[in-house]
């Protein structure tokens, strides 16, 4: 059975390029293109494994929020059935406040936008749960 990855992702661009390489390498992946989506697919799906991008809408319909994927990961980390599911941040806000951030809210790596493929794919071989 193939690994199960949630891609949170609000681009519409962004997304088909995801689940087109993660496709490719034989991953089933869901979407969800905002907060409260996310914390619902990633609850019902349970997942092995979630891709947050950080800067996304909180709702559909309503503006993007520079916190919505942290905001989303200490919900996810802070609940008993979703603690365990490794998260990689998605993001171009890459200072050092940023990574710290995105670290104390519970993200397991980052990965910088652009995304570097290759880099990907590692960080998401590293994190997979071991069968």
């Amino acid at each position: 059975m193939p690994a199960k990855i949630l891609v949170v992702e609000d681009e519409p661009d962004n997304i088909a390029i995801f689940t087109r390489l993660l496709g490719r390498k034989g991953y089933e992946t869901l979407v969800a293109d905002n907060k409260s989506d996310a914390l619902a697919k990633a609850e019902s799906e349970q997942p092995d494994l979630i891709l947050m991008d950080i800067k996304m809408p909180d709702a559909p319909g309503t503006a993007k929020n520079d916190t919505a994927g942290l905001e989303a990961t200490l919900q996810l980390k802070s609940q008993e059935s979703t603690r365990s599911i490794p998260i990689i941040a998605l993001t171009a806000q890459t200072m050092a406040n940023d990574q710290k951030r995105i670290s104390e809210a519970g993200c397991d790596a980052m990965q910088a936008k652009p995304i570097d493929f290759a880099s990907l794919l590692a960080a998401i071989e590293e994190h997979l749960p071991k069968s």
